[in-house]
């Protein structure tokens, strides 16, 4: 604020002010969050198995080093994988990675929503000036 309570702005108020919060749940340690979830719903949509088979074996192991860490950290396991034959298998969810994905989803929509009210009310006398 300026001399007389009058908001400063620069040449990048010319955007309209926003906020960003991302959600990470801790259990001593990171163990969950929009990585590991946007991981899970490429294996809910089938594209996991699409990149195994495209020669992404750097990204395959530090997406599984990742799976197996939230694993480790949340003593669930999150994925059932499967072999088959030289070309490799596939994975699916495991029904506590669904539940778990759908409460993170759920939790980060309901956390969204309130922190745009709480945005509103707290810099809502902002919009609109230039």
């Amino acid at each position: 604020m300026t001399e007389g309570g009058k908001a400063c702005y620069n040449e990048h108020m010319e955007e309209k002010l926003s906020y960003r919060n991302t959600v990470r749940l801790f259990a001593g340690e990171k163990c969950f969050g929009p990585g590991v979830a946007q991981l899970l719903r490429h294996v809910q949509g089938g594209s996991f198995s699409a990149l195994c088979g495209q020669g992404h074996e750097h990204g395959l192991l530090q997406t599984w080093t990742i799976v197996k860490s939230s694993e480790r950290i949340l003593c669930i396991q999150l994925l059932d994988t499967s072999v088959v034959g030289r070309s490799g298998g596939g994975a699916q969810l495991t029904e506590e990675a669904v539940l778990l994905l759908d409460a993170y989803t759920a939790f980060c929509a309901d956390l969204h929503a309130a922190g745009d009210a709480l945005f509103a009310q707290h810099f809502g006398y902002l919009e609109g000036r230039s």
